[in-house]
Protein backbone atom coordinates (compact mmCIF):
# COMPACT_ATOMS: atom_id res chain seq x y z
CA UNK A 1 0.00 0.00 0.00
CA UNK A 2 1.11 3.50 -0.55
CA UNK A 3 1.56 5.96 2.45
CA UNK A 4 -1.71 7.49 2.15
CA UNK A 5 -3.79 3.84 1.67
CA UNK A 6 -5.21 2.14 4.31
CA UNK A 7 -4.09 -1.18 4.50
CA UNK A 8 -6.51 -4.14 3.40
CA UNK A 9 -7.68 -5.81 6.17
CA UNK A 10 -8.03 -9.47 6.17
CA UNK A 11 -11.92 -10.03 5.72
CA UNK A 12 -13.74 -13.70 5.59
CA UNK A 13 -14.28 -13.05 1.63
CA UNK A 14 -10.56 -12.87 0.96
CA UNK A 15 -9.53 -15.58 3.27
CA UNK A 16 -12.27 -18.01 2.07
CA UNK A 17 -10.67 -17.35 -1.78
CA UNK A 18 -7.57 -18.98 -0.35
CA UNK A 19 -6.00 -22.07 -0.92
CA UNK A 20 -3.72 -24.15 1.15
CA UNK A 21 -1.00 -23.17 -0.83
CA UNK A 22 -1.12 -19.38 -0.85
CA UNK A 23 -2.00 -19.86 3.28
CA UNK A 24 1.39 -21.01 3.72
CA UNK A 25 3.10 -18.67 1.68
CA UNK A 26 1.60 -16.08 2.88
CA UNK A 27 2.23 -17.31 6.58
CA UNK A 28 5.97 -17.65 5.22
CA UNK A 29 5.75 -14.10 3.85
CA UNK A 30 4.39 -12.71 7.08
CA UNK A 31 7.26 -14.41 8.87
CA UNK A 32 9.64 -12.71 7.08
CA UNK A 33 7.94 -9.53 7.25
CA UNK A 34 7.79 -9.97 10.90
CA UNK A 35 11.40 -10.47 10.99
CA UNK A 36 12.44 -7.23 9.34
CA UNK A 37 9.94 -4.78 11.39
CA UNK A 38 11.45 -3.27 14.73
CA UNK A 39 7.60 -3.36 15.69
CA UNK A 40 4.90 -5.59 14.74
CA UNK A 41 1.85 -3.62 13.82
CA UNK A 42 -1.50 -4.48 14.79
CA UNK A 43 -2.69 -4.97 11.21
CA UNK A 44 0.03 -7.65 11.28
CA UNK A 45 -1.06 -9.18 14.16
CA UNK A 46 -4.78 -8.90 12.56
CA UNK A 47 -3.53 -10.61 9.57
CA UNK A 48 -1.24 -13.25 11.19
CA UNK A 49 -4.56 -14.57 13.14
CA UNK A 50 -6.76 -14.46 10.45
CA UNK A 51 -4.08 -16.85 7.93
CA UNK A 52 -3.09 -18.76 11.15
CA UNK A 53 -6.92 -19.51 11.32
CA UNK A 54 -6.96 -21.05 7.87
CA UNK A 55 -4.09 -23.43 8.24
CA UNK A 56 -4.40 -27.13 8.56
CA UNK A 57 -3.16 -29.62 11.01
CA UNK A 58 -0.68 -31.07 10.61
CA UNK A 59 1.62 -28.84 9.43
CA UNK A 60 4.80 -29.63 6.73
CA UNK A 61 7.75 -29.31 8.65
CA UNK A 62 8.68 -26.41 6.76
CA UNK A 63 5.50 -24.70 7.82
CA UNK A 64 6.30 -25.86 11.15
CA UNK A 65 9.67 -24.16 11.38
CA UNK A 66 8.01 -20.68 9.91
CA UNK A 67 5.63 -21.24 12.93
CA UNK A 68 8.97 -21.90 15.26
CA UNK A 69 10.50 -18.56 13.68
CA UNK A 70 7.18 -17.05 14.46
CA UNK A 71 6.84 -17.86 17.61
CA UNK A 72 10.69 -16.39 19.06
CA UNK A 73 9.43 -13.01 17.18
CA UNK A 74 6.19 -12.53 18.78
CA UNK A 75 8.25 -13.84 22.34
CA UNK A 76 10.72 -11.42 21.27
CA UNK A 77 7.94 -8.69 20.41
CA UNK A 78 6.18 -9.23 24.04
CA UNK A 79 9.53 -9.30 25.62
CA UNK A 80 9.98 -5.58 24.54
CA UNK A 81 6.53 -4.32 26.14
CA UNK A 82 7.13 -2.47 29.60
CA UNK A 83 3.61 -1.91 30.40
CA UNK A 84 0.91 -4.64 31.42
CA UNK A 85 -1.64 -2.39 29.97
CA UNK A 86 0.24 -2.33 26.63
CA UNK A 87 -2.65 -2.62 23.70
CA UNK A 88 -0.56 -4.88 21.85
CA UNK A 89 -0.02 -7.79 24.84
CA UNK A 90 -3.60 -9.03 24.42
CA UNK A 91 -3.19 -9.85 20.45
CA UNK A 92 0.43 -11.23 21.56
CA UNK A 93 -0.40 -13.34 23.95
CA UNK A 94 -3.48 -14.60 21.60
CA UNK A 95 -1.12 -15.47 19.02
CA UNK A 96 1.61 -17.20 21.28
CA UNK A 97 -0.90 -19.31 22.76
CA UNK A 98 -2.53 -20.02 19.37
CA UNK A 99 1.07 -21.21 17.76
CA UNK A 100 2.37 -23.20 20.86
CA UNK A 101 -1.72 -24.84 21.87
CA UNK A 102 -3.30 -24.94 18.57
CA UNK A 103 0.18 -26.59 16.39
CA UNK A 104 1.68 -27.80 19.60
CA UNK A 105 5.26 -26.11 19.52
CA UNK A 106 6.26 -26.45 22.84
CA UNK A 107 6.45 -22.85 24.64
CA UNK A 108 9.83 -23.60 26.00
CA UNK A 109 11.35 -23.24 22.35
CA UNK A 110 11.00 -19.51 22.52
Amino acid sequence: PTPTSTPMLPTLSILLRLDHVAIIKIISYQVKWAEKATRLSHHQMLWLFAILSRLDRPCHPETSSSLRQLLRRLARERAKLTEPSDPALPPLNILITIVTRFFGLPQDEY
